[in-house]
């Protein structure tokens, strides 16, 4: 999803190349590879062929409860192919841009800084932490962008906010949690932000994250109400409640912001207002309509 619309976004500033593991798509003024980057020499093969100026790791196992499942899995996908890809780009003399979460923490408190030490409560999380040291100790100019984003995803791989909007345009009733909280960001927003820090020769951690700490519940009222759909179709309920928190099968932490001072004072800029954000996203509707085209 990331890697798609960073795609659609940039596509006509500069010359796209998708380095791809088993899915294959075809979207214009861009270029697919398949690539197993789960081997450094495969990956470092099929970079020093691309020949790029900047390379983006977007990809990562996200099911939270799959990770918790497939250790194994969740440290090839999240570890060694950052890894692998970090290292590729510092030896080829490469910018790279590793993204991670907002996951990294027990949830004890809100707004977290980039100097605060992660207390990972799944293996999702362990493992992005670890790709975050890997990436950094094996590329020590590398950008690692901690985030949660929404935005349009294609057919394959719906978003949150795709998902809540299909749900509610089809009627279905919606149980939202009030007692968990993020500060998310429109996609659009993290791309800009990531291609400003690379332009200033920025490297470290740096949180991307909206202005706004709201709860998930507080995330589908504001998306409802900006969309014109129907609020009585969301109810709230509580992660922390013994029912609601069966549902899961990995701990989360409850209160996931992040702070985005580092950010704003870096680029000298004032931060992103949510309002603003979903106001942005109902206009770029027609970017739903390219990502639903896509042939696979």
């Amino acid at each position: 999803m990331l890697a798609l619309n960073w795609a659609l976004q940039m596509r006509n500033s500069w010359d796209v190349h998708l380095l791809l593991h088993r899915r294959q798509v075809s979207l214009d003024k861009t270029s697919c590879h398949l690539v197993d980057l789960t081997s450094f020499d495969s990956t470092k093969l099929a970079l020093k062929e691309i020949s790029p100026d900047l390379i983006i790791n977007a990809a990562a196992l996200t099911n939270v409860d799959l990770c918790q499942i497939n250790q194994r899995l969740a440290f090839s996908s999240n570890v060694d192919v950052a890894v692998n890809l970090a290292t590729a780009a510092h030896e080829l003399g490469v910018k790279f841009i590793q993204i991670s979460t907002d996951q990294l923490f027990d949830g004890e408190r809100s707004h977290y800084t980039e100097e605060d030490l992660p207390t990972p409560l799944n293996r999702y999380a362990l493992t992005k932490w670890q790709a975050e040291k890997g990436v950094m100790l094996q590329n020590p100019a590398a950008l690692v962008l901690r985030t949660n984003f929404f935005g349009w995803g294609p057919p394959y791989r719906r978003s949150f906010s795709d998902w809540i909007l299909d749900s509610l345009r089809d009627g279905k009733v919606l149980n939202m949690y009030r007692d968990v909280f993020y500060t998310p960001i429109y996609i659009e927003n993290l791309i800009k932000s990531a291609h400003e820090l690379v332009a200033m020769e920025k490297s470290g951690i740096f949180n991307i994250v909206g202005d706004d700490r709201v709860s998930k519940y507080e995330f589908a009222m504001l998306l409802c109400d900006k969309f014109g759909l129907d609020k009585t179709l969301i109810y709230s309920v509580c992660l922390a409640d013994s029912k609601a928190a069966l549902v899961e099968k990995s701990p989360r932490p409850l209160d996931m912001s992040l702070s985005n001072k580092k950010l704003i004072s870096s680029m000298g800029s004032k931060g992103y207002s949510l309002d603003e954000m979903l106001g942005t996203m109902l206009e770029n509707q027609w970017k739903q309509g390219v990502l639903k085209q896509l042939s696979l």
